[in-house]
């Protein structure tokens, strides 16, 4: 009867020592700064183990609204965790980064502002502002720096347009268009200077269009556990923490609190 006892209480011991897992659903234009982001909440959190999935905001968006068994949304934009909260599927939302656009062209050492204001470009890649944050803030960046008449005719007349910005960085490394407004997340590399980036980048100031957040949602689904609630809001608070600012700034993000 002892030996049983002491079976089962190794047994308890033993399942309460396994990490609780959790799914992580990510966009694509945020999948690098989350791994690096996980792997220091995992070192502070040996009981939870983050599966993550990545791919487009939107898909995403649609696999979760079909029963897909994610604990976290992390989104490209505001608008798909607003509507989980709206459709009841999201428990939470929370900004969790702020992202950075920038002019950019994959040539070396040109102004490519001084190009931009001179129409002095073949395709000018902006993803679709009805569709993409990073789009939106393209445009408003284009109203707002008051470029001539025969300039913003152009960049109408020459523009390639992109589902997502992933895809703008794509036209423009592939040379589809020799300009474009991507994500400083897709240029800005980790332990590397400015001077070391690829290409000629021109960073857009902030005040020339409005904050590109992006939110995240802790999500409500069935079979979910209690601790894979606390576990989730557990990875939420530490994407939300200050400990969480240097790896945003690292990949070209700033903190939700930045503003």
């Amino acid at each position: 009867m002892r030996r049983w006892i002491l079976f089962l209480m190794g047994w308890l011991l033993a399942l309460s020592a396994q990490a609780e897992t959790i799914r992580v659903a990510v966009a694509a234009n945020f999948n690098a700064p989350l791994q690096a982001l996980v792997a220091e909440f995992e070192q502070q959190h040996t009981d939870v183990d983050v599966r993550i999935s990545s791919g487009s905001s939107g898909k995403l968006f649609a696999q979760i609204v079909n029963g897909a068994p994610f604990d976290v949304f992390l989104s490209a934009d505001r608008d798909k965790p607003a509507r989980l909260a709206e459709q009841g599927l999201a428990a939470e939302v929370n900004t969790y980064a702020i992202g950075q656009l920038a002019l950019w062209s994959a040539a070396d050492n040109i102004d490519v502002l001084a190009r931009l204001k001179q129409g002095d470009f073949a395709r000018l890649a902006i993803a679709n502002p009805k569709l993409a944050p990073y789009g939106l803030a393209a445009q408003q960046t284009l109203l707002a720096l008051h470029l001539p008449a025969d300039v913003m005719t152009a960049a109408r007349q020459r523009q390639v347009m992109g589902e997502n910005v992933s895809q703008v960085y794509q036209f423009i490394t592939t040379g589809n268009a020799d300009l474009g407004f991507v994500a400083l997340s897709h240029i800005q590399q980790p332990n590397l200077t400015p001077a070391q980036w690829p290409g000629s980048v021109w960073l857009v100031p902030d005040v020339l269009h409005q904050p590109i957040r992006q939110d995240l949602a802790l999500l409500k689904r069935s079979g979910q556990s209690q601790q894979q609630r606390l576990a989730a809001q557990q990875l939420r608070n530490f994407l939300l923490s200050p400990q969480a600012q240097p790896i945003l700034q690292r990949f070209g993000y700033r903190a939700h609190y930045a503003d």
